[in-house]
């Protein structure tokens, strides 16, 4: 087995390879270049009382009332509390499972985007997980990213995934980044430059985690690692945009690196 093999990951059994091959993923490194559509800020907590409509937000509370009604439709709806306020969770998809695991008087973390009603302020179909009141359950440190097509695979398998390959190829990317042909190099930081005006005023979320991730001198090395995925997505976008047939990076696209033209080490 090869160690590029995705079945080397930890949850990658035939169903997921199956899954990951529909999606064009067929070794760990076409991983890497699964890249996000948007990111989402889970970095931080907001009070319930503090919320306005049509926000993204993330919550904890405690579970006040979990049953299930009909109005108009079968729906499951979850009341929770932080003590500044009451929001209304809706989830009108739902399996037995999520209706047993959402029970009073546990806690749970919510993130999802704000609906203000009549009767309060509520989230539909929130992503959540149930907190364990015995261990410290740490928020991100990073934004998380947001994929656009899943293939029936859940956004946590995927930040999973990628994480790991993430984890056991930062050496082998920034062996491979300084492979690539300085024609490349030069195109991605000649891309930066023009755009940087652009991420500096954070048009977007993907824009203001880029512009972190070309300015910010204190970056992991994982953060290091996604910092060139990113950036060399962006070239390699925008030069297949003006004319595929001619892009001299279309070998590099399929994986294949030019191993006889070096270049300094990545960029800083």
């Amino acid at each position: 087995m090869e160690k590029d093999d995705l079945k080397l990951l930890k949850g990658v059994g035939p169903s997921v390879e199956t899954k990951l091959n529909n999606l064009d993923i067929f070794k760990q490194t076409d991983l890497l270049f699964h890249l996000p559509s948007r990111y989402e800020d889970r970095t931080t907590i907001r009070q319930i009382g503090t919320l306005e409509s049509n926000k993204e937000a993330q919550i904890e509370g405690e579970i006040l009332l979990s049953s299930m009604v009909f109005r108009g439709r079968r729906m499951l709806m979850v009341q929770i509390s932080d003590g500044t306020g009451i929001m209304t969770l809706r989830f009108f998809t739902f399996n037995r499972y999520q209706k047993e695991a959402l029970k009073k008087g546990l806690k749970v973390r919510c993130f999802g985007k704000t609906r203000k009603t009549a009767v309060g302020i509520e989230m539909i179909h929130p992503s959540y997980e149930i907190l364990n009141s015995n261990k410290e359950n740490a928020l991100p440190k990073t934004l998380t990213p947001v994929y656009p097509t899943t293939q029936g695979l859940s956004q946590g398998k995927l930040r999973l995934l990628i994480s790991q390959v993430l984890e056991c190829k930062v050496g082998e990317l920034e062996e491979a980044v300084g492979e690539i042909a300085p024609n490349l190099r030069l195109m991605i930081e000649s891309i930066i430059e023009e755009n940087m005006q652009e991420f500096k005023t954070g048009t977007n979320e993907v824009s203001a985690y880029i512009s972190r991730l070309s300015t910010d001198k204190n970056l992991t090395d994982h953060e290091k690692a996604h910092r060139e995925i990113l950036i060399s997505g962006i070239a390699l976008i925008r030069k297949m945009e003006n004319d595929p047939s001619r892009s001299p990076i279309g070998g590099i696209l399929k994986g294949d690196l030019p191993n006889n033209q070096k270049s300094s080490s990545a960029i800083d």
